[in-house]
C-alpha cells in the first residue's frame, strides 16, 4: 500500500521525467555531436533512443510492479538483500554534494549569457536557484510538475522555431553518414548517453503516481521518446544551418542569425530554464528517496517528517544544506565543472548497473533480455570514466562496509 496520497497522472510524470532528462544537455551535447559525426549524429541519435527505450520499458516495468519511493534501492533490496538496498541507497543520495552543485554550475553558464556575474554574485545567484529550487519542493509535487510543464512546453516551442526558421529540410533530418566513419557514430552516441541519465528518478516518484500500473511506463517511455526527439531535432538544426565548422556556440549563432540578440537571449533563458527544471526533478526525487530510507528505520528519524502536503520537509532540508555547504566548498575552485560531472557520472552508472542486475532476477521474458543487455552496456559505461569510476569503487566499497547488517527488508510493493 502507498504511503503517500497520490497526485501525480500520466502527463505529470512524463513532464517530470523529460525534463530531468533535458537539462542543460538540450542545447549542448546535440551540437557536440554533430563535431564529433557530422551529419551521422543522427544515425548516434537513433541508435540510441532505440536502446534507451527497451532500457525505459525495464524501468516502467519495475516502477509498475513495485512502485516504491526507494525507487532503483527498493528493486535492488528484492533481489539482492536488504545490505544491498541500503548500499544503493546511499550511492545514489551520496551523488548530491557532487551532483546538485555540478548542475547549479550548468545553470550559470546560461544565466551568464544574461546577467553579467562577477564573483562573488554567481555564488549568490546559485545560492538564490538553490532557494527557488527549495521554495517550489515545499509547495508539492502538483506544483512543481506544472511549473516544470510551462518550461518544457516553451523550451519546445522556442526550438521548432528555429527549426522551421533555418529551415530543417528533409534533406537535413534524414539519418546519413556521409562520409562520417562508424567508430565516430559510435563515440558520439557514448558522449549522448549521459543525455539520459534520469531515469532512475521517475523510480523514486513511483508512489506520488495515481495510477503506477497505468502511469508509470507511459510516463517513462513517453519522457525518453519526447527528450529523443528534441535532441534529434536540435542535432538536424545544426547540421541544416549549414556551419562550414561547427562549433560549441552553434545553436546560439542559429538563433542569432534568425531572431537578432532576442535570439540569443531567448535561447539562453531556455537553456537556464531547463537546469533549473532539471535541479528541481532531482531535489523532488533524492528526498523522496531519502525519506523512504528514513520511513522504513533505515536512517535517521528526523529524515522522515512530512508537512501537510506531504512533502518530505526533514529530507528536503537536510538536502538543501549539504548542497549550499558543497556550493560554497566547490566555489573554492577544488574541482572544476567537468570532473563533477564525472564524479556524478560515476554514482549514476552504478545506480544504473544495479537497476538491471535487479531487474535480470525479478523480470521475465524480452524484459529479462533487455536487461541483461543493459546490464553489459552499464559495465562498458562505467569503465569509459577512467579516474572517476575509481572513486564510484571507493564509494561502493565504503558503503557496502558501512551497511547495517540487521536492515530489515521493505515492505512487499504491491502493482
Amino acid at each position: 500500500m502507498t504511503r503517500t496520497q497520490p497526485k501525480l497522472g500520466r502527463l505529470g510524470g512524463l513532464v517530470l521525467l523529460a525534463t530531468s532528462l533535458l537539462g542543460s544537455s538540450v542545447f549542448v551535447v546535440p551540437v557536440l555531436g554533430v563535431q564529433m559525426a557530422g551529419s551521422g549524429a543522427l544515425v548516434s541519435w537513433l541508435l540510441l533512443i532505440s536502446f534507451m527505450l527497451p532500457m525505459a520499458l525495464v524501468f516502467g516495468r519495475l516502477g509498475r510492479t513495485y512502485p516504491h519511493a526507494g525507487g532503483v534501492s527498493h528493486w535492488v533490496g528484492r533481489a539482492l538483500g536488504p545490505r544491498a538496498e541500503w548500499t544503493i541507497a546511499l550511492v545514489l543520495i551520496s551523488v548530491i554534494p557532487v551532483g546538485l552543485p555540478a548542475a547549479l554550475l550548468l545553470a550559470m553558464v546560461f544565466l551568464k549569457q544574461l546577467i553579467p556575474l562577477p564573483k562573488p554574485y554567481d555564488l549568490l545567484a546559485q545560492l538564490s536557484v538553490l532557494a527557488c529550487c527549495y521554495g517550489l519542493n515545499r509547495a508539492g509535487l502538483k506544483a512543481s510538475a506544472w511549473v516544470q510543464t510551462l518550461i518544457i512546453l516553451g523550451t519546445l516551442a522556442f526550438i521548432c522555431a528555429l527549426a522551421i526558421a533555418t529551415p530543417v529540410s528533409l534533406a537535413a533530418s534524414t539519418p546519413r553518414f556521409d562520409g562520417a566513419d562508424l567508430g565516430s557514430v559510435f563515440q558520439a552516441a557514448g558522449l549522448m548517453l549521459w543525455c539520459f541519465l534520469g531515469l532512475e528518478i521517475v523510480a523514486n516518484l513511483a508512489e506520488e503516481f495515481k495510477d503506477p500500473d497505468r502511469d508509470i511506463p507511459w510516463g517513462v517511455f513517453g519522457g525518453v521518446m519526447l527528450a529523443g526527439i528534441v535532441y534529434y531535432l536540435c542535432s538536424a538544426t545544426v547540421i541544416a544551418a549549414g556551419f562550414e565548422q561547427v562549433t560549441a556556440e552553434a545553436l546560439i549563432l542559429v538563433a542569432q542569425a534568425h531572431f537578432g540578440p532576442a535570439g540569443a537571449i531567448a535561447l539562453s533563458v531556455f537553456g537556464f530554464a531547463a537546469c533549473f527544471a532539471s535541479v528541481n526533478t532531482y531535489v523532488n526525487g533524492f528526498s523522496r528517496g531519502l525519506w523512504s530510507l528514513a520511513d522504513e528505520g533505515k536512517l535517521a528519524g528526523f529524515l522522515a517528517r512530512r508537512d501537510s502536503r506531504e512533502v518530505p520537509t526533514g529530507a528536503l532540508n537536510t538536502i538543501m544544506l549539504v548542497c549550499a555547504l558543497c556550493t560554497l566548498i566547490f566555489y573554492l575552485d577544488w574541482f572544476d565543472l567537468p570532473q563533477l560531472i564525472l564524479l556524478a557520472n560515476a554514482h549514476f552508472v552504478l545506480v544504473y548497473l544495479a537497476a538491471m542486475i535487479s531487474a535480470v532476477c525479478l523480470l521475465r521474458g524480452w524484459a529479462r533480455v533487455v536487461a541483461i543487455l543493459g546490464t553489459m552496456a552499464c559495465l562498458v559505461g562505467y569503465a569509459s570514466l577512467g579516474w572517476a569510476a575509481v572513486y564510484g569503487g571507493i564509494v561502493l566499497a565504503v558503503l557496502a562496509i558501512l551497511a547495517p547488517r540487521g536492515a530489515a527488508s521493505a515492505p512487499a510493493a504491491t502493482g
